[in-house]
């Protein structure tokens, strides 16, 4: 007679990890971070940053944010499971503008009122480096291989030329005044850099030689810009005029002009590149343009003073900080309708995304992870596993799913003792066991794994 297993399993089918996305908005006003779970677009926490907070950058696995608080002297570091901050970096004044390098090691800072650009080890959550630029640091761009990262300085009317494996600045490019954004096209080719007033410019910069090989007449005020995937157009927006250029990055001249609202801050290009959503400040809308006609094909009504404007990674949806009415307005993509309305805090800014995830079971201290047993009941044999382990640091965690060999054997609650016994297995054969905390939105952490043979 077999004996049978203490717990009762279930075979629920679940293949991969799930990880829930969360929108972050700096409030700047506020001195707050508000985190919307994108599922259902309601507020699940705010967060205490620093003084203004205005830009966030979160790390490619999502697990950490860092809100830059210009009104002060530091970097708030969010963990994103918990929503909680865990670190107050220092760096120069006036903190605006981030990028995180692709493996998430770095996170480059640009203190618009320090004249520099502080590097942040994101291992240790403290300043490895602090580079002299320009006047003014605005914007940042990575070229696609990482090597190279370009620094618009507003007020001394260059561009800093960043080697990221040295942290120095390899070279300073004169472009003329006011430079504000920056775009780099996918195939790291060349640099559109926006400038000027009226008359205004796009500087185009040979990133090979960083050299100005063209500047690019006929925009007036012009801030955003964007690049399409295949990198032959870039689209900038007229702070004057109320319209959108589209410049053919072949030849370097516009093409065509795009009347969209009045005072067009930030654009936003779908992953794909078929659209554009460009924020019109000083009209509350958001106008669509179809890329492949250069027109407008809707005219979105959100809150009072659209400013910053995110697209979530698949497209799907598109984010819109209205910094006049304090709230968010989300954007379904496929029928461009405004869905949702969120409420945040005051003068909401910055936004990023993160794919959010509680953080694993541990392995307890002096107690191994899995254990081989066995019991003789008359001429029967039970050859079974016991797994036990410490719990997730998240709070919210709701149970941990076991799995052997890849399918889903059972489930634990977190309020339970944390053990688990698999009973009925075969003598001399190695199992692989993983344990996944979830949480109580349903996401799930990375695994614990145990390698064991059955004695």
């Amino acid at each position: 007679m077999k004996i049978k297993a203490l717990f009762m399993t279930f075979f629920l089918g679940i293949s991969s990890l799930q990880a829930a996305e969360s929108a972050l908005v700096a409030n700047r006003d506020s001195d707050t971070v508000s985190v919307i779970d994108t599922s259902t677009n309601m507020v699940i926490a705010t967060i205490s940053v620093g003084n203004g907070p205005t830009n966030i950058t979160t790390t490619p696995d999502g697990s950490k944010a860092y809100v830059s608080n210009q009104f002060g002297t530091d970097v708030s570091v969010i963990d994103t499971s918990t929503n909680t901050v865990i670190a107050t970096i220092p760096v120069g004044m006036a903190p605006r503008n981030s990028v995180v390098t692709s493996d998430g090691s770095k996170v480059y800072v640009a203190n618009f009122s320090g004249a520099s650009v502080s590097v942040i080890n994101t291992s240790t959550d403290t300043v490895s480096s602090t580079i002299g630029v320009g006047t003014n640091p605005n914007e940042l761009a990575f070229t696609p291989d990482g090597s190279q990262l370009y620094v618009t300085n507003l007020v001394s009317a260059n561009v800093s030329v960043i080697n990221t494996l040295t942290d120095t600045v390899s070279t300073t490019i004169v472009v003329g005044a006011t430079p504000r954004n920056i775009a780099i096209t996918p195939d790291g080719s060349k640099a559109y850099v926006t400038r000027g007033v009226v008359p205004g410019y796009v500087s185009v910069i040979n990133t090979l030689t960083n050299m100005v090989i063209a500047n690019i007449p006929g925009v007036q005020q012009p801030q955003p810009i964007v690049i399409t995937p295949d990198g032959s157009k870039a689209y900038v927006g007229n702070g004057i005029g109320g319209n959108v250029s589209v410049i053919n990055t072949s030849i370097n001249t516009i093409v065509a002009t795009i009347p969209v609202g009045a005072q067009p801050f930030v654009m936003a290009i779908t992953p794909d590149g078929s659209k554009i959503y460009v924020s019109n400040f000083g009209s509350g809308t958001v106008s669509v343009i179809d890329t492949s006609l250069n027109m407008v094909i809707a005219t979105i009504t959100v809150g009072s003073g659209p400013q910053n404007i995110e697209i979530t990674p698949d497209g799907s949806h598109v984010y819109v900080s209205n910094v006049l009415s304090d709230n968010v307005s989300v954007i379904d993509t496929s029928t461009n309708m405004v869905i949702a309305t969120v409420t945040v805090g005051h003068l909401p800014f910055g936004i990023a995304f993160a794919q959010v995830q509680p953080k694993p079971p541990a392995t307890c201290p002096g107690i191994p992870g899995a254990v081989a047993k066995k019991d003789v009941y008359l001429n029967d044999t039970d050859h079974y596993i016991v797994l036990q382990w410490c719990p997730s640091a998240t709070v919210g965690v709701v149970n941990y799913l076991i799995f052997r060999d890849g399918k889903q054997i059972g489930s634990v609650p977190s309020s339970g003792p944390l053990t688990f016994e698999d009973h009925d297995r075969k003598k001399g054969k190695t199992y692989t066991y993983t344990i996944i905390a979830v949480d109580s939105l349903g996401r799930q952490s990375v695994p614990l794994t145990f390698t064991i043979k059955a004695v």
